[in-house]
């Protein structure tokens, strides 16, 4: 059986993004500012990002995405665009690279 998924990252400027699966490394670079990956979090979607429950009549997440907590958003006057979205570390939720611990 294989294994399939990706990577979030987050810069220490807060800056989101994913990496392919095989492709993560502690030098990996944020494409909005160049800083080095400081947080990470394995999403693992081998079997799916959602399962269903039937008690509820909803879904829920069972790949381990971490829902981030935006800080500050910047938009385009002209169309609405989102142009930049800054996050909040998750605490108590994936790993610092710098510390080389988990924080789940």
């Amino acid at each position: 059986m294989s294994f399939e998924g990706y990577y979030q990252c987050m810069c220490k400027n807060g800056h989101n993004w994913t990496e392919e699966l095989y492709g993560l490394e502690t030098e990996a670079i944020c494409p909005k500012c160049s800083e080095k990956v400081y947080w990470w979090n394995l999403i693992n979607i081998t079997n799916g990002s959602y399962e269903y429950d039937e008690k509820t009549k909803a879904e829920f997440r069972i790949d381990g995405y971490i829902e981030l907590t935006p800080k500050s958003r910047k938009v385009c006057e002209h169309c609405s665009s989102v142009l930049e979205e800054i996050y909040y570390i998750p605490i108590g939720k994936g790993h610092l690279i710098n510390s080389r611990k988990s924080i789940n």
